[in-house]
Parts: structure tokens; C-alpha cells; sequence
């Protein structure tokens, strides 16, 4: 298949401006769409952070890492708008430039569900299980009636009162925090369908700190490659059933790997790793 297309982004951590840089260079060749891997940072609303890229033609998307709920004003950001509801991939499976891309946003928690070899237990099903769980254990007086769609959707909410509700939730850490968290319900839903490009924040097996069960998923999916970010590290992942690729930080690959843009500490890792996993 052609490539260029569609450009994968490492985490930018609140830098866009690189991106910006890069497509200006690559002028003659704009992609179709660019799809953020996570950690993105916001310094404002997403949708003001990618207009430039938007009126270029240029269609962006993204699924969240774990620093996207850090602080509340990292997720409001990011996901407080119907755009951003448009753009995310998370728990998704969409056609993007002809080809179909699924996406896992956030990370594995030991507290949530944590897939190592030997540790398989799931805690939680869902993010909204959880919150009835964590209500479940407060005084009456410190519970939060509300759900995941509330607390990402935010002030799209009507009601003043609500969204003084939403918001105060989406304030404290216990809550917000596995607002980025992998459940096995997000897995699962994507399990059961088919895509082209499996994109996900955490990396899959063999990263040295990677998961087998997302190798598994692109497996399940029939991907043909895999992108991730998270590391901040670009190895070279022997081909098994598909292509694996990590995106460095700040780093730009296209749908079959090719480096647009370096990592910025690319350079570091190859220099003590060789480039290469075991």
C-alpha cells in the first residue's frame, strides 16, 4: 500500500510545534490525517492545538496516555468538546485514509487490571464499575453521581449545577486518574473486530516493559502493523504475525514505519540498546 498517508505521533507532551515543522518540509507530500499516540499534554483545547493542521485539510485524532489525567486541566483539555469526542480512538474501530484503525488509549494499572505473565486477574470490567465501587467505600456525603461519559464529555453538560458536580469530580486524582487506566472491557470490544492498524499508548510484547496481551490483540484483529508510544523509544521489533513500531518522543513514522521525524532521544537509545530487543 502507498505510504504517507497518515502520520503516527509520539508523544508530544504539550508540543506541537514540531509537527508544524515537518509538514511544511515535507510540503509536497501532506498525509491525510495525523493520529497522536498519547500524552499529549494540552496546553489549551485540543481542537485550538491541531486548528493548523485542520486547515490544512489535514483531519487529526488521538488516543490518551496516562499523563492526559494527570491534572485536570491536561483532561479538560483534551477531551471536554465534541470535537474531541470525533477524534478520539479509544475503544474504536474507524476508517482513516482507506484504512481501518483501532484504538487503546491510556495504560495497564495494577489496581485496574495489570496482564503480565501470571497476573491475570481483571479487578474491574469497566471504568464505571469501578467508580460505583470506589463509591461504594466513601461516606455518603464524598460520593460522586456520576459516569465516564459525564466526566469526559464535561462542560458540554446543560446544567450549571451539574457540571459544578462533573467538575468537582473530575478534580480529584482517585477518579479522574483511570479516566486513562486499560479496562477489559476496552480490549475486549476491539478483540471482536477487524482492523488494518492497531494504535495504542502502551507498548506490546517483546518491549522490554511491553504487554504480550496487546501483541495478542493485533493478533486477534488481523492488523497488519501496530503503532505505540509511551516509551519514547523507536526499537526494532522483529516481525512475527505483524509489524510492531514504537514512536519516539515527539517522533513522526508514517503506516508502514518510515521515520518523518526522529524521536528526540532516538539517538540516546540506539547509542545503549543497539536499537535492537531482545
Amino acid at each position: 500500500m502507498p505510504s504517507g498517508r497518515i502520520w503516527f505521533l509520539g508523544d508530544p507532551h504539550g508540543s506541537f510545534s514540531h509537527i508544524q515543522r515537518s509538514l511544511d518540509a515535507n510540503c509536497t507530500s501532506k498525509p491525510d490525517a495525523l493520529i497522536l499516540l498519547g500524552d499529549q499534554g494540552c496546553p489549551r483545547p485540543f481542537k485550538e492545538c491541531v486548528a493548523a493542521f485542520e486547515e490544512m485539510g489535514i483531519k487529526s485524532y488521538f488516543v490518551p496516555g496516562n499523563h492526559d489525567a494527570d491534572t485536570y486541566d491536561n483532561l479538560r483539555n483534551l477531551f471536554h468538546s465534541q470535537f474531541s469526542m470525533e477524534r478520539n480512538l479509544h475503544g474504536r474501530v474507524i476508517e482513516i485514509a482507506g484504512l481501518r484503525i483501532a484504538g487503546l488509549g491510556g495504560v495497564f494499572r495494577s489496581k485496574i487490571w495489570y496482564p503480565k505473565q501470571g497476573d491475570e486477574e481483571q479487578y474491574f470490567h469497566d471504568y464505571d464499575e469501578y467508580l460505583r465501587d470506589l463509591n461504594a467505600r466513601r461516606p455518603t456525603r464524598l460520593r460522586r453521581n456520576v459516569s465516564k461519559v459525564d466526566l469526559l464529555q464535561g462542560s458540554m453538560s446543560s446544567s450549571s449545577e451539574r457540571q459544578a458536580e462533573i467538575e468537582a469530580a473530575v478534580k480529584e486524582k482517585e477518579i479522574r486518574i483511570h479516566l486513562a487506566s486499560i479496562f477489559p472491557d476496552d480490549y475486549n470490544r476491539l478483540a471482536s473486530q477487524k482492523a488494518d492498524i492497531l494504535i495504542s499508548h502502551e507498548a506490546p510484547a517483546p518491549h522490554p516493559k511491553g504487554f504480550q496481551a496487546l501483541s495478542d490483540l493485533g493478533v486477534h484483529m488481523g492488523v497488519q502493523h501496530s503503532f505505540h508510544g509511551h516509551q519514547h523509544d523507536n526499537p526494532h521489533y522483529p516481525t512475527h504475525s505483524y509489524q510492531k513500531h514504537g514512536v519516539g518522543l515527539r517522533g513522526i513514522s508514517d503506516e508502514l514505519g518510515n521515520v518523518i521525524l526522529a524521536g528526540e532521544l532516538d539517538a540516546a537509545h540506539y547509542a545503549q540498546q543497539g536499537g535492537l530487543l531482545p
